[in-house]
């Protein structure tokens, strides 16, 4: 990795953190390292549920933050605030969470590493077993998503023309500029 940040012109200098101690390492925003790995599950299969924990910048508190990438970006922290108060409704927020993601990736706060994709197989004699839509695992159970036939929607809400970056289980980095917004 350090080599392929070389490449892009970004020195990288490794600071091994302990496991035990890494989230409550890197949660702390005064000693946060300027480009720190993490992941994210979401709560529930909802943009609502990573992009405010992930991006609002009054969500960052000086220990266990999640906000890795600090980012406090007024025009972002706005839209957060708007597309929350719109019914709560995925017919009707999704596709602002959609646009919210592209605008938040073009701000570099995060670099994408992976997107998480495996094959599943189910016995022959096991029934009712379904890909559920939302968190892309096996299910046995009904999926009120599953029955809705929200299979076709795009994850995060992006719009259909692009892929969506996974945010429901994501390995990123998160970037902290070097300039950025005062808290």
């Amino acid at each position: 990795m350090k080599d392929g940040f070389a490449r892009a012109g970004i020195t990288v200098t490794a600071n091994p953190i302990p496991r035990k101690q890494y989230y409550t390492t890197v949660g702390k925003p005064a000693v946060e390292d300027e480009l720190v790995y993490v992941g994210w599950g979401a709560d529930w299969p909802s943009a609502s549920t990573v992009i405010p924990p992930l991006f609002d910048g009054a969500q960052i508190i000086p220990e266990g933050n999640q906000n890795y990438s600090q980012l406090n970006d007024p025009a972002i922290n706005s839209k957060i605030y708007s597309i929350a108060k719109n019914p709560d409704s995925d017919d009707a927020q999704q596709p602002q969470w959609g646009d919210l993601d592209i605008a938040i990736q073009q701000t570099g706060a995060t670099i994408p590493l992976r997107y998480e994709k495996a094959v599943y197989l189910v016995g022959s004699k096991v029934t009712g077993a379904h890909l559920h839509s939302e968190y892309s695992d096996v299910s046995l159970l009904k999926s009120v998503s599953h029955s809705r036939n929200l299979d076709k929607r795009p994850r995060c809400g992006a719009p259909a023309h692009r892929p969506a970056h996974h945010l429901w289980s994501a390995k990123v980095f998160s970037h902290r500029p070097q300039s950025r917004p005062s808290r």
